[in-house]
């Protein structure tokens, strides 16, 4: 992950706000386990049960690349305009060290699944330290209506791998001095 590249860092943002785009018309606070988890997105296998970095990084790629298919598709062959951030949260989920326990799941009717993974259509980067010892890191856009139910998710989950991105972490994670498009929402 170290020093992320200009081009990397639009690549995430680009997909935060094509993230929030994709998601803004699926909240439905009545349904927090399916909202989310839409068919055309659907990973083939759960991404903690893939076996190396490389494998995890294949299945985000493909929610991915495959929601902005479909969103450039709908919009006429343009790509999303940045979008308001403000609406929601950055949550991190480290995969490598789920317990797979379900408490997290149980806790936010469903939202997140038995894994502690986040729905995929709230994926927007997949990250992967060059530190050995550092975690990977799965970045999920929750629509503010949500946030109350993931903290309550986030209480209960013993191994802490799930977590609000704070504004310093996104910095650090960025390596920039002042992504202002994030000030305004992150504790």
């Amino acid at each position: 992950m170290g020093n992320l590249s200009n081009l990397e860092i639009q690549t995430i943002y680009q997909r935060l706000s094509e993230t929030i785009a994709w998601c803004e018309s699926r909240v439905d606070i009545t349904k927090p386990e399916t909202c989310f988890r839409s068919k055309e997105l659907q990973p083939t296998i759960q991404i903690v049960w893939a076996q190396n970095h490389i494998q995890k990084n294949t299945i985000f790629e493909r929610v991915a690349n495959f929601r902005r298919a479909i969103l450039f598709n709908s919009l006429n062959n343009r790509n999303v305009e940045t979008t308001d951030l403000s609406l929601g949260r950055i949550l991190v989920f480290e995969v490598d060290i789920s317990l797979v326990d379900g408490a997290a799941c149980t806790a936010t009717n469903g939202f997140f699944d038995d894994d502690n993974t986040p729905p995929w259509d709230t994926w927007f980067a997949y990250l992967v330290p060059e530190i050995p010892a550092s975690r990977d890191m799965l970045l999920s856009w929750i629509p503010n209506e949500f946030v109350p139910i993931i903290d309550y998710g986030i209480y209960v989950n013993p191994e802490e791998c799930i977590y609000w991105l704070k504004e310093g972490e996104l910095r650090k994670l960025f390596n920039q001095k002042n992504p202002r498009k994030y000030h305004d929402y992150l504790n």
